[in-house]
């Protein structure tokens, strides 16, 4: 993740650091990170927020409830800190 280390010249969230970050996750959750949405839009100078959704798999929940499992939604907060 971005951090205290990771330049900030123009953005919380440098491009480098965040196509990393996503990477990792995606990797990280195997074939199920192929359908999740990522969401920084909450990143602040002070604080790397990533929201993740992503809809549950379906075996059999679609004929079994109708509509299927609800989405899932997590968001994760970490604060940047300056070493001193």
């Amino acid at each position: 993740m971005a951090g205290a280390r990771t330049p900030h010249d123009v953005s919380p969230l440098p491009d480098e650091a965040r196509v990393h970050a996503e990477s990792t996750v995606r990797s990280q959750l195997g074939t199920f990170g192929d359908r999740i949405e990522l969401d920084w839009t909450s990143t602040t100078w002070d604080t790397i927020a990533l929201t993740v959704r992503a809809r549950p798999p379906s075996f059999l929940w679609d004929s079994l409830k109708g509509s299927g499992a609800p989405p899932i939604e997590r968001t994760v907060r970490v604060r940047v800190e300056q070493m001193q």
